[in-house]
């Protein structure tokens, strides 16, 4: 009989090779330090530095709460094998696709949240974490406002009233997942290798829940703030999704501040700050497209500083 007075775990997938370490362990820090609840966090990898995985292990272990709190990887490389063929847009690998697998490796676990780690979280996950999806297999909040909604509709050709939904947060019904056999249905529909395609992943997240198959949450939960302007309607975001603008390339990119709130407290934070100095150095080096060149006057002196200082302790001077 299960213990009705054992506490459940929030299990939270999130999909990351050895670059995003850094903001992995920012977006991890940003859930526990504003949920009371136990987590369970689970890290699809592929390439993932052992260093890595210990370091963040030590991290996430360090953290003082009242709830258990655990962390572990999963290097899916030879899974994603069966994407062979599909499209990767502007990614080197079938990586994106791992959160699919999580149903299937997952088998004992029957619901999920998914989440880019491009994201801050400033409320208890519980909220997400308690949308009602029974009677759906995935839940996700729509992308943009009406016009964006109604452009993607159109590109793919896609119901009428299907709303276009960002699959970087998602809440996963697990058990519905396997016995719709969702990960077939999405293998096939991401190898048709459609000419409309821009977001493969996502958009083959929306065909293959077209017709508004799923539950929607609320954009207060992915708000992303390059569109802010176009959430006019949204007085109160909790969960910010960095999508276009990243606030490690873009400083003053909007709400970036609440992304440093949390990463400046992560071992990783100094590395995130030298890897901007190497941006602002290949810049002037002429090493970076032009187009990209808009970065050099969002580094002010004082990240300056605190780069050199950083480096001088390196280098032992």
């Amino acid at each position: 009989m299960k213990d009705k007075n054992k506490q459940e775990a929030i299990e939270i997938f999130f999909v990351a090779t050895g670059n995003y370490a850094p903001f992995l362990a920012t977006t991890a820090l940003s859930i526990i330090e504003n949920t009371r609840e136990a987590l369970n966090f689970h890290v699809l990898t592929e390439g993932f530095d052992e260093k890595d995985k210990k370091l963040l292990t030590n991290f996430i272990a360090e953290q003082t709460r009242e709830f258990p709190l655990q962390i572990d990887f999963t290097d899916v490389s030879e899974h994603l094998q069966m994407f062979s063929g599909a499209q990767i847009g502007w990614f080197k690998s079938y990586i994106p696709y791992a959160r699919t697998l999580i149903p299937t490796l997952f088998p004992e676990i029957n619901k999920a949240i998914y989440m880019d780690v491009d994201i801050t979280v400033t409320c208890d996950i519980k909220e997400v974490w308690g949308i009602d999806i029974d009677k759906f297999t995935i839940a996700a909040a729509p992308e943009g406002n009406a016009a964006d909604i109604l452009r993607e509709r159109e590109r793919l050709n896609l119901h009428e009233n299907h709303q276009y939904f960002n699959n970087g947060l998602l809440v996963l019904n697990c058990s519905k997942w396997r016995e719709n056999k969702l990960l077939e249905k999405i293998i096939t529909q991401a190898k048709c290798n459609s000419p409309k395609f821009i977001y493969p992943t996502q958009d083959t997240f929306n065909l293959v829940f077209d017709g508004n198959n799923y539950a929607t949450i609320s954009q207060k939960y992915n708000y992303m703030p390059c569109f802010a302007v176009k959430y006019t309607d949204i007085k109160n975001p909790q969960i910010f999704h960095y999508t276009m603008e990243k606030p490690w390339r873009n400083p003053s990119c909007i709400n970036s501040e609440i992304f440093w709130k949390y990463a400046r407290k992560t071992p990783y934070y100094e590395q995130i700050l030298f890897k901007m100095s190497s941006m602002y150095t290949d810049i002037l080096s002429k090493k970076i497209d032009a187009s990209e060149k808009y970065v050099i006057k969002y580094i002010d002196r004082q990240f300056m500083i605190r780069v050199v200082n950083f480096i001088k302790k390196l280098i032992g001077k």
